[in-house]
């Protein structure tokens, strides 16, 4: 059963990875939510479109920093 279960969750990170749009982005600025640091990123489509979106991981590392940089 768990290798079945594992089998799943890397097929479907290799389906991502092989199948996701590509894109280059610039991180513009640092969201604190619950003391850790998410990146929040700018990035543009092929197609011309400008999104912004915010990572779904954070970081503690620099809790004991003061960073001054918000997300607007």
């Amino acid at each position: 059963m768990c290798l079945g279960l594992g089998g799943l969750i890397l097929g479907n990170s290799l389906y991502w990875r092989i199948h996701a749009l590509r894109a280059s982005g610039t991180i513009v600025g640092v969201v604190s939510r619950n003391g850790a640091y998410t990146p929040v990123y700018r990035y543009t489509l092929q197609d011309g479109q400008t999104h912004i979106a915010k990572s779904n991981t954070g970081s503690r590392r620099f809790a004991a920093k003061k960073l001054d940089v918000s997300f607007p």
